[in-house]
């Protein structure tokens, strides 16, 4: 790995955990106390609501590797 790349990922990162840290009441009141803005499914079977979350991950991957072998 290039010595640059290395020393530019991790100072971004430090940087990045610095600025999150700074507002971290506020950013965890804004993503964890707040109401949900999408509607839940208003499905009954625990099954039906843990594919649902899966299958969204699994097609994005799917696609993603779909896009992959158009390249080659």
């Amino acid at each position: 790995m290039n010595a640059g790349a290395l020393t530019q990922s991790v100072l971004q990162t430090t940087g990045i955990t610095y600025l999150l840290l700074t507002d971290y009441k506020r950013l965890k009141q804004f993503f964890f106390k707040s109401l949900p803005a999408i509607p839940h499914p208003a499905v009954h079977n625990a099954t039906v609501k843990n594919i649902l979350p899966a299958s969204a991950i699994l097609l994005s991957l799917l696609f993603t590797l779909y896009l992959k072998t158009l390249m080659h």
